[in-house]
């Protein structure tokens, strides 16, 4: 076969294989490959929500809480969709797994003016959000963490709310329509099932027609509300990365040149190696720091 061929043939390939990639609905966000931590008899309704026997509800957050209430904010939004008590809702960090990527922080890094809507740009943020769907990046920064999660929330709350009126209905042999809900509770005519009641059954479902509620219908979102952990953060038990304490382990201290590029010439390694707890001294090369 000649190189040319060879190439051609190649370069047709791929861009086969790349247009029928972008011809397939991007990767969801509702269910992870891991699922979530649970305890006490809670069950993982999706990605993004457990419920414990007692009505616990516990939201799970892939964002990192730096002070701007960012856990509470998007609880709320979960929360608000799932009809849950809100006295009942509690956070936990979540697994590693491609749903809770940063998608809205990769689009917007794109070189594109927010107000360019054209049709070339709507495809380059598009086809730039199925990437970054499929690279699932954690990461937290660049105040995207309400913008990234507030559809994904939404849905998660609201298809746990569908299970669980599904659950209700089949154990009452009743229509879902008939079945309505309020502060994590299941109504249907008299009957009243509580949301730790049914978890389980409701975990085992997943409801194809999820309806998300209009926004002028809001409880929680737009409320002032305390934040989530304020007390245990008061009293200082949260563990932060500074906090982190392992079997052997040294800190470094880093001295930075003052001109980029430039390597140190010498050092007084005798001197600081005399000082106390200091166990090496190690010399980076230009371009390594």
């Amino acid at each position: 076969m000649k190189r040319r061929t060879f190439l051609l043939g190649g370069l047709g390939a791929g861009g086969a294989l790349v247009f029928g990639w972008s011809l397939l609905p991007p990767r969801q966000r509702l269910i992870g490959s891991t699922v979530p931590e649970t305890a006490g008899g809670a069950v993982a309704l999706n990605g993004w929500v457990t419920i414990a026997p007692d009505d616990t509800v516990t939201v799970v957050v892939p964002k990192a809480e730096m002070g701007q209430g960012i856990h509470t904010a998007l609880a709320m939004i979960l929360a608000e969709e799932l009809e849950c008590d809100w006295e009942r809702v509690r956070i936990a960090h979540s697994p590693i797994d491609k749903i809770y990527g940063n998608v809205a922080m990769i689009v917007e890094a794109l070189p594109l003016h927010p107000d360019v809507q054209n049709a070339p740009a709507r495809a380059l943020r598009w086809m730039t959000a199925k990437v970054a769907r499929e690279m699932g990046v954690m990461m937290t920064g660049s105040s995207s963490s309400v913008r990234d999660c507030w559809m994904p929330m939404r849905e998660a709350g609201a298809s746990a709310r569908a299970a669980l009126v599904e659950a209700a209905a089949a154990q009452l042999g009743v229509r879902a329509s008939e079945c309505r809900v309020e502060r994590g509770v299941v109504v249907c005519g008299t009957s009243r099932l509580r949301y730790g009641a049914l978890a389980t059954a409701a975990a085992a479902r997943r409801p194809t027609h999820v309806t998300l509620k209009a926004l002028d219908q809001c409880t929680l979102i737009g409320r002032a509300l305390p934040r989530l952990g304020i007390a245990k953060t008061l009293r200082g038990a949260p563990t932060y990365g500074i906090d982190v304490r392992l079997p052997g382990m040294l800190y470094a201290a880093v001295i930075m040149s003052p001109t980029f590029g430039a390597a140190p010439l010498s050092d007084d390694r005798a001197t600081i190696l005399e000082r106390p707890g200091v166990r090496a001294v190690v010399t980076l090369a230009s371009g390594r720091y």
